[in-house]
């Protein structure tokens, strides 16, 4: 890149970074504005509050530097108290005069004030001035007409979007007879609001209006947190105030707010990237992530297809949109996992990385036929050139040398088989089939050795990887970066999980990568720096077999090659113009790292002392 389009694209950046600053004040002017809603709008003494609109208020989710991700705002509801209504003739008046007034079929709102029940719910979303001309407020005693927060929220699927103009206060104040005291009235209610909308939808999950259950991601993990609920411990292990750059939104009312290890701007360029990749490819679906290595921490995660946590109800109950496939899905890495067999074998003893081996193109073993992708012999070539070229034959001769006791021993090691013990709801565990299981076969091995007919989620896949850029290290990945305990900041430290393979294995395998991916995948490499490594292209399992056409296309590597700054993972579902990793996938790592890299603010590698 030149150096006119680097000062073109940081200008860019600036401009980016003021708009958002000017976003996110609006937005907080915005938010102190709902917190006095209750006090100058609704007195609660007037009419109680029925049970199912006091949601406990939870604490603010926000991203690494302080932009909001999750918060508590209210709207306006008009509800009703069936049992004050006497006979059905007061019911029918009261219908009638709300059909004209909210927009609701009278006939309708006859069914809800006839439930033997104290409270029904007529209609959501209702203006504040309107709101509070039901609750019998003057016009002197009217605040700003606002809503509470711009319409996101269900409506009932009857009607047209409410009014304020002066013919719809007419009818409430004029027709209605108002107010119809302990009868009808309008009430706040808590409401999740996500201001990033489906940016994030997969990391924060949602809270429901009704009964304020959390559902998915961090909402779910940290639910009992976010609403004050913190151990003794916890609320002596604060290590300071908050920096300044949080006051905006922080800390939050309730005082239990968590502060996150994702960037924003990774977070929009990973999304955009993908959402790119999979409509020029014609993939199903896809994945990023990206993770800082030493410490496990979660810099981006999307996938896609998304979702609006701000409107969940839009989504049939049965949807597979909520699941975050990063870390729920499972699927066969492909030859991705050939990193972790050569991992195996050079820490294990079994060979070098100039270990020779003849490449017949075919193997047969326990009745299955295993043979390169290219459908080629490669004769004799190094354990280096088995990873570049990807050659399954080679690397099942390789897997040879490990033996399935030691092969089979290392893959918990790595994690392949638990959970990665991310802060996420349903992280998936890894299937991995080994020697002793009924349906265990050698084929199984060979298989394995190549990332087919074994199960991992993405974020198992990228921490994996992330470990051999960390000098063998295995972290867990985690997603909180601070939490907020009354003003108070507690840090999450960063977990050793295992010690997977030796610092000098980690090194030499690196050496490896960074040849793979020259050798293998040209569309990964930029000009920055070294990149380290492996495409994957695995087959999709269907019943009796695997799919002919489908396929999993993806990349795994970390940049710089020396002094890794982050890991990352590309994944894209049954891509329609080329199945190949190295066609599909690689080009969108060669796209994002530069951005990711200057955001990190890792300089090239002839700038950097120490990376040749």
């Amino acid at each position: 890149m030149s150096i006119e389009a680097r000062e073109g694209h940081s200008g860019r950046l600036r401009i980016l970074q003021i708009v958002l600053a000017a976003i996110t004040l609006l937005l907080a002017v915005r938010l102190l504005e709902l917190q006095v809603l209750q006090a100058d709008g609704y007195d609660g003494s007037k009419t109680p509050l029925p049970d199912e609109t006091k949601r406990a208020p939870r604490g603010r989710i926000v991203e690494k530097r302080g932009y909001l991700l999750a918060t508590d705002v209210f709207q306006w509801e008009v509800g009703a108290n069936p049992q004050t209504f006497g006979d059905e003739d007061s019911r029918w008046r009261a219908a009638i005069c709300l059909q004209d007034v909210l927009n609701v079929p009278a006939n309708e709102v006859f069914a809800l004030l006839k439930e033997e029940t104290s409270y029904v719910v007529i209609r959501r979303e209702v203006p504040r001035n309107l709101a509070q001309m039901i609750n019998g407020a003057s016009d002197n005693e009217q605040t700003s007409p606002d809503e509470a927060i711009p319409p996101s929220q269900p409506r009932p699927k009857r009607g047209q979007p409410l009014e304020e103009d002066s013919e719809v206060m007419a009818r409430v104040t004029g027709l209605c007879d108002w107010p119809l005291t302990d009868q009808v009235w309008a009430s706040p209610y808590r409401v999740r609001l996500y201001p990033q909308n489906e940016l994030f939808a997969h990391l924060t999950g949602f809270v429901t209006i009704d009964d304020g259950d959390s559902y998915y991601g961090l909402e779910e993990i940290y639910g009992a947190f976010l609403q004050g609920e913190v151990s003794p411990e916890l609320r002596r292990s604060g290590e300071g105030t908050l920096p300044e750059d949080f006051s905006i939104f922080l800390p939050s009312e309730v005082g239990y707010d968590l502060i996150l290890t994702v960037d924003w701007r990774i977070q929009r360029i990973v999304e955009k990237a993908l959402a790119e990749a999979v409509q020029e490819t014609g993939a199903e679906g896809g994945t990023i992530i990206v993770m800082e290595p030493q410490t496990g921490a979660i810099l981006a995660s999307t996938s896609h297809p998304a979702y609006d946590p701000n409107e969940y109800w839009k989504y049939p109950n049965s949807t597979p949109l909520f699941s975050d496939p990063a870390i729920s899905d499972i699927y066969e890495p492909g030859s991705v996992f050939k990193i972790i067999t050569l991992a195996i074998a050079i820490d294990s003893g079994a060979i070098t990385p100039d270990s020779v081996f003849n490449d017949p193109g075919k193997l047969e073993v326990a009745g299955h036929v295993f043979q390169n992708a290219d459908h080629q012999a490669h004769g004799q070539v190094t354990a280096t050139e088995i990873l570049a070229l990807s050659l399954n034959v080679g690397i099942a001769h390789v897997g040879e040398q490990i033996g399935t006791d030691t092969f089979y021993r290392y893959l918990p090691r790595f994690g392949f088989d638990g959970k990665t013990g991310v802060d996420l709801a349903h992280d998936a565990r890894g299937l991995v089939k080994s020697p002793g299981d009924s349906d265990w076969s050698q084929s199984d091995f060979v298989a394995n050795s190549f990332g087919q007919g074994i199960g991992v989620t993405p974020l198992q896949m990228v921490s994996a990887v992330a470990a051999i850029a960390n000098n063998g290290m295995l972290m867990r990945p985690h997603v909180a970066d601070k939490l907020v305990v009354s003003g108070q900041v507690v840090k999450v430290q960063p977990t050793l999980v295992d010690r997977v393979i030796k610092p000098e294995t980690a090194r030499t395998l690196t050496k490896m990568m960074v040849t793979a991916v020259e050798i293998g995948a040209p569309e990964a490499l930029i000009p920055e720096c070294d990149v380290a490594g492996k495409t994957g292209t695995a087959q999709v399992p269907v019943e009796g077999g695997y799919h002919e056409e489908w396929t999993i296309a993806s990349f795994v590597g970390f940049a710089p090659a020396v002094d890794p700054a982050f890991a990352c993972l590309i994944k894209l579902d049954k891509p329609q113009t080329s199945i190949w990793g190295a066609y599909v996938a690689a080009p969108v790592f060669q796209e994002i790292a530069p951005q990711i890299l200057r955001i990190l603010k890792v300089p090239p590698d002839v700038q950097r002392p120490g990376s040749e």
